[in-house]
């Protein structure tokens, strides 16, 4: 009999759900309690699952906070991709989506993300690594294309130009999530001030008569 009944696969719907809620509740507690005080027990209170269930998942919280990060990490991976630096036609706006996309997932996720020096996980640093360096790489080709076009300055390296306007808007991001004592960043004057550096810096400006 046990050979005609089909073992559930890792598609299962029923599982994905089931891994889909411990993931939210991890998120929830996470970002309540940060990681050393969060407990299992409380992550699954927080998705309505026994202890037993969660271990059929996650053999620990370092598991299952990868998990959560490695989520996040797709997030803004997905909208460091900049696809819409890839429009011909409108790389100014293709620039300002991308960047807005950026602070705000960021932002969405500070907490999450201010957790990280606690962690010492070189996979979950690696993972996160990969954001920047894509977040780089699609801007340095942009940029190329761009000056081939004539659309911004020839007299720029576009590896050091990428370079220092990425690392910028990631560390503006950070500072907005941290929030500094006594100042609160406003998300709209904040990504309006990053575009505005990037496009004189880029040269998109002097197009504009």
């Amino acid at each position: 009999m046990s050979e005609v009944v089909a073992r559930r696969s890792r598609h299962d719907p029923r599982r994905e759900r089931t891994r889909a809620a411990l993931l939210q509740a991890a998120r929830r507690v996470f970002e309540r309690d940060g990681f050393y005080p969060a407990r299992l027990a409380d992550i699954t209170d927080a998705a309505g699952v026994s202890t037993g269930t969660l271990y059929n998942y996650y053999r620990s919280k370092e598991e299952i906070f990868r998990d959560v990060i490695t989520d996040v990490a797709r997030e803004l991976s997905d909208v460091a991709e900049y696809a819409d630096v890839d429009r011909p036609r409108e790389p100014v706006e293709g620039l300002r989506a991308a960047n807005r996309a950026y602070v705000h997932g960021y932002r969405r996720n500070a907490r999450l993300m201010l957790l990280l020096p606690q962690i010492g996980d070189e996979d979950i640093r690696a993972l996160l690594s990969t954001i920047i360096e894509n977040y780089q790489d699609r801007l340095i080709k942009a940029i190329k294309r761009w000056q081939r076009d004539g659309l911004v300055y020839t007299d720029i390296d576009a590896t050091y130009t990428a370079h220092a306007l990425t690392f910028m808007t990631q560390r503006l991001a950070i500072a907005a999530s941290e929030g500094p004592a006594g100042f609160e960043y406003d998300e709209e004057l904040l990504v309006a001030t990053i575009n505005q550096v990037w496009e004189r810096a880029l040269g998109f400006e002097r197009n504009d008569g």
